[in-house]
C-alpha cells in the first residue's frame, strides 16, 4: 500500500468529515465542520430576519423586547403616542379632545429633554424617538418618561392665583405589549390644573379666530389667572374680570365651564388691543342703573364695551360653528 493511500486511510479514521475538492486535495474536518457552522448561522439569521419582519409588521418598526430578553431594535427608533381627553362634567360618558396641547418629554431619571409634541384635532400625538436616548444599558430597561404640559404659548399664559405658571405632568412607561410608549391621558375637573386645562381649551378656538384677522400681530400677551378668589370687599369686582391696564383675565372658580364668559373676557382683551378703548371698568350688573355711581360718558364707555365683548362671544361661536365640538355651553346663542 502506497504512503498517500495510508495516510488517508489513517486521515479517514480520525477526522471522518473529509472530502477532496476540486483539484483532488484532501480537505480536513475543521474546514468542514466551519462549513456546517456557516450553513447554522445562515439559517439563524434567516430566523431572526424573519422574526424581525414578524417584530416590524406587528410593532410598526419600533423596539420589542423578546422572550428571550434579547431587544430587537428596528430602524432604531421607538414610538412615543398617545390621545389626551377631558371629561364633560356637564354630560354623562362624553369626553373632547385635548386640542393643540404641547408636551415637553423628558427622561424622568435625568431630566433630560427628548422633543417637544402637539396634539392634533383628535387629541392624538405620535413620535419616534432614538432608541439611545430612552434605553438604559446598564440596567437592560426603558427609561421612564416624565410628559409636561405647560399652559403658555406665545399669545398668552395660564397661572393660578399665586401668579405661578400651570403644568400639568404625568408619567409614562414603556409597553413591551404595544411595542411603544403610550402617553394617553383622560382628565377631569377634579384639580385646578385640570380645569385651566378646559379653560386653555377654549381659549385655543378663541385665538383661532383671531388669528385668521389681520389684528392678530396686535394683540399683547394675555395673562389668565385661575381661580380668581374674590375679596370680601363688597365694593370690589366679585365675578370673572378683564383688567385692561395688565392685560390680564381673572377667571372665577366656577367658571372655568362657562365659554361665553371666557370669550367675553377675550373680547375685551381683542378690543382694547385693536382699537384702545379702555373701559371704566368695576362692579356692574345687568338692568343696573349706571349714571347712579359714575358719569354719563363713563356709563357709555362701559355699557358699549360689555357689549362689544358678548357680541365678540356668541359671534364668534357662531362663525366657527362651535356647536359641532359638542362641548357644553359651547356653540349657542345665548349668553
Amino acid at each position: 500500500m502506497q504512503e498517500n493511500d495510508i495516510k488517508n486511510k489513517l486521515l479517514y479514521k480520525l477526522f471522518p468529515k473529509i472530502y477532496k475538492d476540486s483539484i483532488n486535495r484532501i480537505v480536513f474536518e475543521q474546514r468542514q465542520i466551519q462549513l456546517e457552522l456557516y450553513q447554522i448561522n445562515l439559517q439563524i439569521n434567516q430566523i431572526k430576519e424573519e422574526r424581525l419582519r414578524v417584530t416590524n409588521e406587528v410593532h410598526g418598526g419600533y423596539v420589542k423586547k423578546l422572550e428571550n430578553n434579547d431587544n430587537v431594535i428596528i430602524n432604531n427608533t421607538v414610538n412615543v403616542s398617545g390621545t389626551l381627553v377631558w371629561n364633560d362634567s356637564h354630560k354623562t360618558d362624553i369626553t373632547h379632545a385635548l386640542i393643540n396641547v404641547e408636551i415637553d418629554l423628558y427622561i424622568l431619571d435625568t431630566d433630560e429633554y427628548i422633543c417637544t409634541v402637539c396634539t392634533d384635532e383628535n387629541g392624538s400625538f405620535s413620535v419616534n424617538v432614538d432608541f439611545e436616548l430612552v434605553y438604559c444599558d446598564s440596567s437592560n430597561e426603558y427609561y421612564e418618561l416624565s410628559c409636561r404640559i405647560k399652559l403658555s404659548n406665545n399669545q398668552y399664559k395660564i397661572v393660578n392665583d399665586l401668579n405661578i405658571l400651570y403644568e400639568k405632568n404625568f408619567i409614562s412607561q414603556y409597553s413591551y405589549e404595544l411595542g411603544k410608549y403610550d402617553c394617553s391621558l383622560t382628565i377631569d375637573d377634579s384639580s385646578n390644573i385640570n380645569k385651566a386645562l378646559q379653560i386653555d381649551q377654549i381659549l385655543k378656538l378663541g385665538y383661532k379666530y383671531i388669528n385668521v384677522t389681520k389684528y392678530w400681530s396686535q394683540l399683547e400677551m394675555l395673562t389668565i389667572s385661575y381661580p380668581f378668589i374674590p375679596s370680601s370687599n363688597p365694593n370690589t369686582t366679585q365675578v370673572s374680570h378683564y383688567v385692561f391696564i395688565e392685560n390680564k383675565m381673572y377667571i372665577e372658580q366656577d367658571d372655568y365651564s362657562h365659554p361665553d364668559v371666557i370669550l367675553h373676557e377675550l373680547g375685551h382683551h381683542f378690543f382694547k388691543n385693536i382699537l384702545g378703548v379702555y373701559s371704566p371698568g368695576g362692579s356692574h350688573f345687568f338692568g343696573e342703573l349706571l349714571t347712579s355711581k359714575m358719569s354719563i360718558d363713563e356709563a357709555c364707555k362701559l355699557s358699549w364695551n360689555e357689549a362689544i365683548a358678548t357680541y365678540f362671544s356668541i359671534g364668534l361661536q357662531q362663525y366657527l360653528d362651535l356647536s359641532t365640538f359638542e362641548i357644553s355651553f359651547l356653540g349657542n346663542d345665548l349668553y
